[in-house]
């Protein structure tokens, strides 16, 4: 496991990542994933750029999709999942639907989506492989750094890959000693922020 996939989203987040909205979610718990980006958007209800990139994308990459167009269609099922493995493809985030979600999930591929849809796509056009886009909420640019799990999806610039992981490295260090303040000396979450409890009513029961 990479040294992103392990400090994982929520720490990237504090670290001072983008996050994805709440809708996109792994089609399995233990999903994980992370790689630079590689952009798409489809058609209403046309996969045809997903087609390509599938085909072209290069191996460790994650593509992100923007098929909110018309998101009620399946746009990634197994037969783009077996050509994406065979190239080394990590993974697929998608603000739209998919299909084939047993055999996604039986083949272990790793996918984040805000729907799951039976229906089929044409393969025509129009669509869009490459530059930014934005899904979940988050403007994605190819190369910037995609990292999913549980949590959800975190996206950090590329010009910013360096800072945001020292960060969150240092928020998991911070938390690890507070692990151990809380365990072993029988200190509270209060203890250690100084919160200032005075702004919560108390009411006897």
């Amino acid at each position: 496991m990479s040294d992103l996939a392990a400090l994982g989203v929520a720490a990237l987040a504090d670290g001072g990542a983008a996050v994805m909205s709440d809708e996109l979610r792994p089609l399995w718990p233990e999903a994980r994933v992370h790689g630079p980006a590689v952009t798409v958007v489809c058609g209403a209800g046309d996969n045809l750029a997903m087609q390509v990139a599938a085909a072209e994308a290069h191996p460790g990459c994650v593509i992100v999709c923007d098929a909110l167009a018309s998101p009620s269609f399946g746009y990634w099922g197994e037969v783009l999942v077996v050509q994406a493995m065979a190239r080394g493809i990590a993974g697929l985030v998608i603000a739209g639907g998919v299909r084939d979600v047993e055999a996604t999930v039986a083949r272990r591929f790793p996918v984040w989506a805000s729907h799951v849809s039976a229906r089929g796509c044409t393969k025509l056009g129009p669509g869009r492989w490459g530059g930014s886009v934005v899904v979940g909420g988050v403007t994605v640019s190819p190369g910037d750094t995609v990292v999913a799990d549980r949590d959800g999806v975190a996206v950090i610039e590329a010009s910013r890959l360096a800072e945001v992981t020292a960060s969150a490295r240092e928020k998991v260090a911070k938390e690890e000693a507070w692990f151990r303040a809380i365990e072993m000396e029988g200190k509270t979450t209060i203890d250690l922020y100084g919160f200032d409890t005075r702004q919560v009513e108390r009411i006897d029961l």
